[in-house]
């Protein structure tokens, strides 16, 4: 079952003069959230036990929502819910990019820098 560690919320009602959250629930996505949300990366351990996130929305291209800069970082949570801790201040590094396509005046598709877990440190942790 879905389990919430983590919740943001907005106020109050925002508005979306060029439809995009109409856009962003037809296609079911969640990559669309990096532009507008605080959630940006996500790593899982090699044996599904430990989810790492990154809250932050230093990089948002349609900042919407407000996260307190004690907020914002470097998550570790079970995959339970449990444990939940910060490990490191958000970085600055954008979660995606948009990568010049020829005749396209937006870009085309990104890059999403995934957080990687070190083999040899889940395979320490296991022993």
């Amino acid at each position: 079952d879905p389990v919430t560690v983590m919740e943001f919320t907005v106020p109050q009602p925002v508005l979306d003069p060029f439809g995009l959250c109409r856009v962003y629930g037809e296609f079911r996505t969640g990559d669309g959230s990096m532009i507008t949300g605080a959630f940006q990366r996500l790593g899982v351990s090699p044996d599904g036990r430990t989810v790492v996130f990154e809250v932050t929305t230093d990089t948002d291209l349609f900042p919407i929502l407000s996260v307190p800069r004690d907020q914002r970082g470097f998550y570790r949570v079970g995959s339970n819910g449990n444990g939940l801790r910060r490990l490191a201040p958000a970085s600055r590094e954008p979660a995606f990019r948009l990568v010049p396509v020829p005749g396209s005046p937006i870009g085309g598709p990104y890059e999403l820098p995934l957080l990687p877990f070190s083999p040899e440190r889940a395979r320490r942790r296991l022993q």
